[in-house]
């Protein structure tokens, strides 16, 4: 059975005539069909309810339904309409499943937004997202991220801003993903009024580089594993492309565990150690000289990878000497053993012309020896005699 409101015939349906309802026109007004569907100004409805108008405007929307809410009070803000939509759940009651609603933001200047309330579970309907009177959009929150701020007690959520810029926050949990399916590639690019200024991408093993610069001179970075390795414009791995600061821009200190490779990448370019520092020059005791005391004896070294440079001196104050070789004793580095170790001394109180350090084999601790015209000695307690001093400057490998 069909159902037709017609302004001349009114209401018509089989054996049955009312002039009850009449839009003021000679063509149909709301039809109600065999299938339950209803149309306003249309007489063939296609959905339950089905609303048409005829307009002359070709270059705006047009109104089609209007929701208007009245209050027998006064309107304040979050007064407003909605549109709810309900549904059965499974125990075949009707429950509200959304809703959209039209409310003031300030029922004074009529500031409005459009909210959208959803469920949870059992709960009630809650704003899941909100476009404000300003044209922002704001989804899991009611208000602006603030990405400027660094307020940790800011409300989380994603922020559209209609002065163009997006703003995630999440409480203690990630802010988002940016997901490339399939090849590798680039993942986000970033521009500058429409040219590429740098991009996040994926390379071989899934791994992330960050490229920076334009498509000719640009370099970048690939974090493979736990290797660190250059990049070109393009993201690929490329040898001897990039440089970390420059004459005007230097970084400040760098911190290594392990060591530097220079002007090569075998095992004789490592420089794995640089080390500057004091140490305590003494003779060893019995050795040259007993129960040795110094009124001077100072040192300074300065090793890099496994050369040490040292600097001494030294003056005997006290003791018995001896006709044993001296023996240096508090070296800041262990010398390898080698005959003789370089550097010069002066002795203020002997005979010899020249002395220098040297080691014998399996010895820990490096003897004095002197030089003259007649050869080299072991440079003695005796040859030192008492109140000796020595000034020294030399290098040597451990």
């Amino acid at each position: 059975m069909a159902i037709t409101l017609n302004g001349s015939t009114g209401v018509t349906t089989t054996g049955l005539t009312s002039n009850g309802i009449d839009d003021n026109a000679t063509s149909t007004a709301i039809t109600i069909d065999a299938s339950e569907n209803v149309g306003i100004n249309t007489s063939s409805p296609a959905f339950p309810l089905d609303v048409s108008t005829n307009s002359s405007t070709t270059n705006d929307a047009v109104v089609v339904t209007r929701l208007s809410a009245n209050t027998t009070g006064t309107a304040a803000n979050n007064f407003g309409a909605a549109l709810n939509f309900s549904a059965e759940d499974a125990s075949g009651s009707l429950r509200d499943l959304a809703t959209i609603n039209g409310i003031y933001t300030n029922a004074t200047n009529r500031s409005s937004a459009l909210t959208f309330k959803t469920r949870s579970n059992l709960g009630a309907l809650t704003t899941q997202m909100t476009i404000d009177s300003s044209g922002n959009v704001f989804v899991g929150t009611s208000g602006a991220v603030l990405p400027e701020s660094a307020d940790v007690s800011g409300e989380a959520g994603i922020s559209l801003d209609a002065s163009n810029y997006i703003s995630a926050a999440r409480y203690q949990n990630i802010a988002g993903y940016f997901n490339r399916i399939g090849s590798d590639g680039t993942i986000i690019d970033f521009r500058k009024s429409g040219s590429t200024v740098g991009s996040i991408q994926t390379g071989a093993g899934g791994y992330m580089h960050i490229v920076g610069g334009n498509t000719t001179f640009g370099s970048g970075i690939a974090f493979n594993n736990q290797t660190w390795n250059p990049t070109n414009a393009s993201g690929t791995i490329t040898d001897n492309h990039v440089k970390l600061g420059d004459t005007g821009s230097r970084f400040t200190d760098l911190y290594l565990s392990g060591g530097v490779f220079l002007g090569g990448v075998g095992s004789a370019n490592k420089l794995d150690d640089y080390e500057s520092g004091t140490w305590t020059p003494t003779i060893l005791n019995g050795w040259g000289v007993t129960s040795p005391t110094f009124s001077t004896n100072a040192g300074f070294y300065v090793k890099v990878g496994s050369v040490v440079h040292i600097s001494f001196r030294m003056a005997l104050s006290g003791g018995s000497v001896n006709g044993n070789a001296l023996k240096l004793q508090g070296l800041p580095f262990t010398v390898a053993k080698v005959t003789h170790i370089g550097g010069w001394f002066a002795a203020a109180s002997s005979n010899a012309e020249n002395v220098f350090l040297g080691i014998e084999a399996n010895e820990a601790h490096p003897s004095f020896y002197y030089q003259n015209n007649t050869g080299t000695s072991v440079f003695t307690g005796t040859n030192a005699g008492s109140g000796f001093s020595l000034t020294f400057s030399g290098t040597y490998q451990t």
